[in-house]
């Protein structure tokens, strides 16, 4: 048996260390568990909670937060951007889409084992087994913000609104999101036609050039027609007069994010100006002129002109809450400068709504406002590498895997 003391001395010795640093740990925390794995039995140090003995609206808080907490399984993914647009990963059609190690292919495995569905863990889903409560609770959660990656994603999603049995998922679905385009227009007429009650939608192909077809404004339902609407491919492409004529009609429409393939114009913002419900916009464009803004700032006088009494209904007046401009092209000294001074002047009334951005740097900014913070792909992959918290956490695992010792320190 001497000839085995060489093969078991260096796990024992990586045990030892891993153990005296779990301990270094807990001897420095304020709490602490142990928790022992023998199989697929846990023991555990941590109390035992009576959680069937709490009330029905605490339980299902508990569980909402808990599948909320659950997303922190699936990191976020590389952006897009930080990719050649001709890398076969981004191709659905180049046999390597689907190679496992592809993290935009639909059916991606993170390194935890997960999957992401709806942006919770695939193991979430699971949850719904465990009885009718947590089916009932977890359900429309899980559903509320669908996201559809990849074409069999829409086939699937088509089958799934064809079954009867599952009808009630459309009422669940608020937030739809789409991560790649169309090969056949008939489909998204079918998914949109299925879900008239969406708040939100966001059609966002990569790269949206490639997807800069007529997407289909004029079949989004006007009863009751979604809040919010995202559109990554360029809007002056994607749309013509009488499709854009539609965003008129839909009475609920207030918040509106395009991409253009070219320079804010004047005939753009004219339009946009008018869209009679819509409080918030924001436009991606090359660049931007004092002159393409005029049309917001003649919305905005008026509105600071209107008489305000009692019987007014505030929301019927067309006006605008929050303009923001992210533009791509760099601009001069000078014409950066008369832009900002432009809008901060008194008579553009734009002052205290607008935010520009440029090359992801925020120029300019509201006076009510100190800072501000991008909320797109490559900024939350910048703020997931950088985060960093308090607890510690060694695992151990011995025996390939069948003995294993979990030690958490929580500062």
């Amino acid at each position: 048996m001497s000839f085995l003391i060489p093969l078991l001395l260096p796990p024992i010795a990586e045990a030892t260390a891993k153990v005296a640093i779990g301990l270094a740990n807990a001897s420095q925390a304020e709490s602490n568990t142990f928790s022992l794995t023998i199989g697929n039995r846990v023991f555990t140090t941590s109390k035992p909670f009576a959680f069937t003995e709490l009330p029905f609206e605490i339980r299902s808080d508990i569980l909402l937060m808990a599948l909320e907490a659950s997303k922190t399984l699936i990191p976020p993914l590389p952006p897009k951007s930080l990719v050649r647009p001709d890398h076969p990963f981004l191709n659905p059609a180049h046999p390597l889409y689907a190679h496992p190690m592809n993290p935009y292919q639909p059916s991606y495995v993170f390194p935890s084992g997960e999957q992401c569905i709806n942006g919770y863990p695939s193991s979430s889903w699971r949850w719904t087994l465990v009885s009718r409560e947590w089916w009932a609770v977890l359900r429309s959660q899980l559903w509320h913000n669908t996201v559809l990656r990849g074409r069999k994603a829409y086939s699937g999603f088509l089958r799934i609104l064809d079954d009867d049995d599952c009808r009630a998922i459309k009422k669940f679905i608020k937030i739809l999101k789409f991560e790649e385009g169309f090969s056949e227009a008939s489909t998204l007429y079918i998914i949109l036609n299925e879900l008239p009650g969406l708040d939100e939608l966001e059609y966002n192909p990569y790269p949206p050039d490639n997807y800069a077809f007529p997407f289909g404004i004029n079949i989004l339902s006007k009863a009751p027609g979604p809040v919010r609407l995202t559109l990554t491919p360029p809007f002056n492409l994607i749309t013509n007069p009488s499709t854009r004529n539609h965003l008129l009609s839909l009475p609920r429409l207030r918040s509106l994010t395009i991409h253009l393939s070219q320079s804010l114009s004047l005939a753009t913002s004219n339009f946009l100006a008018s869209l009679p419900h819509i409080r918030e916009i924001t436009v991606h464009a090359h660049t931007a002129t004092v002159s393409a803004l005029a049309p917001f700032a003649q919305l905005q006088t008026a509105w600071a002109q209107t008489e305000i009494t009692e019987d007014t209904v505030l929301d019927a007046i067309p006006h605008l809450t929050s303009l923001t401009l992210h533009l791509r092209q760099i601009l001069s000294d000078a014409d950066l400068e008369a832009l900002k001074q432009w809008v901060s002047s008194t008579e553009s009334h734009l002052a205290t709504i607008t935010t520009i951005w440029l090359l992801k740097r925020p120029v300019y900014l509201p006076p009510n406002v100190d800072h501000v913070e991008e909320d797109d792909d490559e900024a939350k992959w910048d703020r997931w590498q950088q985060s960093s918290g308090t607890e510690k956490i060694t695992t151990l695992r011995l025996f390939g895997g069948l003995l294993g010792l979990r030690m958490e320190s929580h500062g």
